[in-house]
């Protein structure tokens, strides 16, 4: 059983008449059933009552969180998951859903470098890959529409950053388990990546 936080509180969005400073901490634990696909359950942390509780709410998937770290925008709680999927939870109304990425991971010669983040309240998803540097924002998490609002291709990219970036295409392309780039982490305009 794995489990992964993620709060829910986002002090720039107070209104300056509203002082109230309360959050709240989703977990979401992951579990295998008898059929092996992987359920999903949420507990929900709230500082104004100071317990926790259990969600009714369950999700079952055939795939299991990527990076264990929680997002939240618009609202809701986000994670990756291993294959094409985000996991959502909103905790307000206790639903979770199951979006996809904007493109598909057979959509690539290559497994691309992926992480979720957020900018102006809107969840944003970064592909690495021999399509370039891509960030995408989520429009309707119902219908699973992204828009591309950013994109670089991987020449701009060594062009731009010649002095820790090289053959950035012949090395996507032959990647096996050693990753030499990752991308961590996105927000507000801000991409954290790791270079080896």
């Amino acid at each position: 059983k794995s489990a992964s936080v993620a709060l829910v509180f986002d002090p720039f969005q107070l209104h300056k008449e509203d002082a109230s400073t309360n959050f709240k901490i989703v977990t979401v634990s992951e579990t295998e059933s008898e059929d092996e696909q992987s359920k999903f359950a949420f507990q929900i942390y709230s500082s104004e009552t100071g317990k926790w509780r259990q969600s009714r709410e369950i999700c079952h998937c055939n795939q299991k969180l990527f990076k264990k770290n929680g997002i939240f925008a618009d609202g809701s709680s986000y994670w990756l998951m291993d294959g094409d999927k985000t996991l959502m939870f909103n905790p307000e109304t206790e639903l979770s859903w199951l979006l996809d990425v904007p493109l598909p991971i057979t959509e690539f010669r290559s497994i691309p470098e992926i992480c979720i983040g957020e900018s102006k309240g809107k969840l944003q998803c970064v592909l690495l890959s021999e399509y370039g540097l891509q960030l995408w924002a989520l429009e309707d998490f119902f219908t699973s529409q992204w828009n591309l609002t950013c994109s670089v291709s991987l020449d701009k990219l060594e062009e731009e950053n010649s002095q820790f970036l090289y053959q950035i295409a012949e090395k996507l392309a032959t990647r096996d388990t050693f990753c030499w780039i990752k991308v961590f982490a996105f927000k507000d305009g801000i991409l954290f990546l790791s270079v080896s």
